[in-house]
């Protein structure tokens, strides 16, 4: 009998055990790091690429920017993908870091080496209506439109 109470009593510790169910933490409010946070609306989104100051080639459809993620920003021009840092403020101010690539071999990939050096020169946006405007040193202009 008393092995049968000691059994019963270890069923109903074991059974309980299982049936407790851990109470979920309440969600902590994320904090925005002050470069992210100072990015207007408008340009944290995908755009399609439509003119590069100098560059005389055919741009392709897939030729795109995304800004969703700011402060991290992606690229690509048809070959390799590229990522970097982009701090963008609301006075139209624009600080780009390094930009870094696959490292794809690929033919006629002149549209990817003259974006690079423009964004080299990058240092100020604005915003026209559906147009992001990137401006830089020596004239470099580059205009994107919202990407489908």
């Amino acid at each position: 009998m008393f092995n049968k109470s000691i059994a019963l009593f270890s069923a109903t510790i074991l059974l309980a055990a299982c049936n407790s169910v851990a109470q979920p933490k309440p969600a902590q409010p994320q904090s925005v790091p002050a470069a992210q946070s100072a990015a207007p609306a408008p340009i944290r989104q995908a755009w399609r690429l439509t003119e590069l100051s100098g560059f005389k080639g055919e741009i392709p459809a897939n030729a795109k920017m995304d800004w969703t993620k700011l402060p991290t920003a992606y690229a690509y021009m048809g070959c390799n993908h590229m990522n970097f840092h982009a701090q963008a403020s609301k006075s139209g101010s624009l600080k780009l870091g390094e930009m870094t690539s696959t490292v794809m071999l690929c033919e006629n990939n002149q549209l990817e080496d003259a974006f690079t050096i423009a964004m080299k020169r990058v240092s100020r946006y604005e915003v026209n209506g559906q147009t992001l405007i990137l401006h830089g040193k020596n004239g470099v202009q580059i205009k994107f439109t919202p990407a489908p």
